[in-house]
């Protein structure tokens, strides 16, 4: 599936926007779908993910850490296709 959105940010925090999956009520793996740091306008991102075997769930992460702000604007999921 592709995840996209766009993000704005201010401060000096390290941003992430991105995906965890987990397994048995436990995370198993982490995905980056964009990465910022510093002040920054409205930056679309995307990117197409497959599901690792296994997951059982999937929660969207707005990572901030350190001093700053972040907003998250036009989240969409959308599917591309079935192997």
């Amino acid at each position: 599936f592709e995840v996209s959105g766009q993000l704005r940010t201010r401060g000096t925090a390290r941003i992430s926007a991105a995906l965890q999956y987990y397994r048995g009520g436990m995370p198993f793996q982490f995905v980056q779908l964009r990465f910022t740091q510093g002040d920054t306008e409205w930056d679309a991102f995307a990117k197409t993910v497959k599901l690792p075997e296994g997951t059982e769930e999937v929660a969207f992460v707005l990572l901030v850490e350190g001093n700053g702000q972040a907003w998250l604007d036009d989240l969409a999921v959308h599917s591309v296709g079935v192997e």
